[in-house]
């Protein structure tokens, strides 16, 4: 391995110019001892955790100090639950994922589920049931089930499983929203037209895949 000592990054020997600075290191002799590989992904890295640890921290103490100073001046704790579900809401959907670096088919599940547990805790909370399981719920999970396609399909996730599985859990959220919709003779035509909105996509997904493959099959052998 060649050592460009402007960059401080170690190069492969075939390389006769530093891509970074383009020095030319045709003359360096070979080095055995190791330096960082370009890029140094490991400074970025600690940074990212770095910021995502404080900002956890920053949360949990802020929420403890809001709940103490409820309670010393309303003397109950109610207001600071919304507080608290936020708290708990911004380390699922924003910090564990970013320090951890999810994948997008992991963020889109754990997101949209903590999301419609939160509108059914407001409307337990806030005593006026209904407005959630009847229309944001449903709405939410058909703009997820479209988002998710469309994230699918643009960036070629076809090909890993992992992706379809989100959608399978769209289609059985809102399933069970317009079975339950329909049992206890509410308003049943939002999860009705999220529940056939995220079937028809699974299932176009799997005609597309299955297409990408056969044609796959037909070009490697010249069917």
């Amino acid at each position: 391995m060649k050592h460009c000592d402007k960059c401080d990054v170690s190069i492969i020997d075939d390389i006769s110019n530093c891509p970074l600075c383009g020095r030319d290191i045709s003359d360096n002799q070979q080095v055995s001892q190791t330096f960082l590989c370009y890029p140094n992904n490991k400074t970025r890295n600690d940074k990212r955790n770095m910021a995502m640890n404080w900002l956890f921290w920053i949360v949990v103490v802020g929420t403890i100090i809001s709940g103490i100073v409820e309670l010393l001046i309303f003397k109950h704790y109610r207001y600071n639950f919304y507080v608290l579900t936020g708290a708990f809401l911004a380390i699922i959907n924003i910090i564990l994922p970013i320090k951890y670096r999810w994948s997008f088919s992991a963020i889109s599940i754990v997101a949209s589920l903590t999301l419609c547990a939160y509108i059914l805790f407001l409307e337990l909370f806030t005593h006026s049931f209904g407005w959630g399981v009847y229309y944001v719920i449903p709405l939410f999970l058909l703009f997820m089930t479209l988002y998710s396609l469309t994230i699918i399909l643009i960036r070629n996730y076809y090909k890993r499983f992992e992706f379809v599985i989100s959608l399978i859990i769209f289609s059985v959220l809102s399933l069970v929203l317009f079975l339950y919709n329909y049992l206890s003779k509410g308003i049943i035509w939002p999860s009705l037209v999220a529940f056939l909105t995220s079937v028809t996509c699974f299932i176009f997904l799997l005609i597309f895949r299955f297409k990408k493959v056969k044609q796959a099959l037909e070009k490697s052998f010249f069917i």
